[in-house]
């Protein structure tokens, strides 16, 4: 009988992980737990595909559950979590853009004022302006290097004369606005960052137990029914599998052999060996046997959930 073979999951990189568990989810459709109907002996089933099974229900549930994981793991790693600052950071952009605009249209309006020489500060004052224009249609960052630079320019103006046209109130009132905005924007990073980091974590942790959970319960079926209606996806998934094992070897063999879950615990072997009995260089359950290729991880996990055959 063949069986699944172990992998350690936790030795690939995250999208090393993501991408074995898309192999595998596509191959999912070799169990034809969908195409083919049901047919045997309730007391003595005939199984001619997985979907004959008396656990069928189970295997589908298995197999729906790690296709759940791998999506919320995909998910993940787009980054489509929000931020809990994201809305103060939209509130603090509309509010600098009022703040830019309040000030561009006090300067025109001075240009109207009944002194010459004031008139002519607001005009020198709108030069500096118009020398960067309106920042408010340009991206954030465009937006927070322009209104910085204009500042700049404003505030290094004499101070009688900012005094003359009143300006220093709208001058502060803009600084303040852009640098509550630029806080918020690193806190918004920061934030990110960390949520980001403990979804993948989770969602990458979930993924890999509903792909042992799998695993296990293909590999008890093939005890209890043979091989026959499985041996299909097993092929596949044991062809991907090695191709797996063989990057971990290379990556050891090169000294630089980590994982991007170093602080889990190592898997443990829960499945039997295939065929023991036939094939004696695979692994046993007796503790003073050695596997014949040491690199290979065990990848399995107890799976306390997998069916109780009777």
């Amino acid at each position: 009988m063949t069986k699944i073979k172990q992998l350690a999951l936790t030795r690939l990189h995250v999208e090393e992980d993501f991408g074995f568990q898309q192999l595998v989810v596509a191959e999912t459709p070799r169990l034809k737990l969908e195409t083919e109907s049901g047919g045997g002996d309730e007391d003595l089933p005939v199984v001619q595909s997985a979907l004959d099974s008396p656990f069928a229900e189970a295997l589908k549930t298995k197999v729906e559950t790690f296709k759940t994981a791998h999506e919320n793991f995909d998910a993940a790693l787009k980054g489509d979590s929000q931020a809990p600052s994201s809305a103060a950071v939209s509130q603090a952009d509309e509010a600098r853009d009022y703040a830019w605009r309040g000030l561009s249209s006090y300067v025109k309006a001075l240009l109207m004022h009944p002194r010459s020489e004031v008139v002519a500060l607001a005009s020198k004052t709108k030069d500096i302006l118009d020398k960067y224009g309106n920042p408010t249609s340009l991206t954030q960052t465009e937006e927070s290097g322009v209104i910085h630079n204009t500042l700049q320019e404003l505030e290094a103006m004499p101070e009688e004369e900012r005094t003359e046209m009143g300006i220093d109130e709208w001058n502060e009132r803009l600084r303040t606005e852009n640098d509550k905005f630029v806080q918020l924007v690193k806190q918004k990073a920061a934030e990110e960052a960390a949520l980001n980091v403990g979804i993948i974590k989770q969602s990458r942790k979930e993924a890999d137990n509903a792909y042992r959970s799998l695993v296990n319960m293909i590999n008890m079926l093939v005890e209890v029914e043979g091989d026959e209606n499985y041996k299909d996806f097993i092929a596949v998934v044991n062809k991907h599998i090695e191709k797996q094992q063989k990057t971990l070897k290379n990556r050891e063999s090169r000294g630089d052999d980590d994982s991007d879950d170093t602080d889990e615990t190592p898997e443990e072997p829960t499945d039997t060996p295939d065929n023991p009995s036939e094939t004696p260089d695979q692994p046993t359950d007796t503790p003073d046997e050695t596997p014949e290729n040491p690199d290979e991880q065990p990848g399995g996990q107890e799976d306390d959930d997998r069916p109780v055959v009777q």
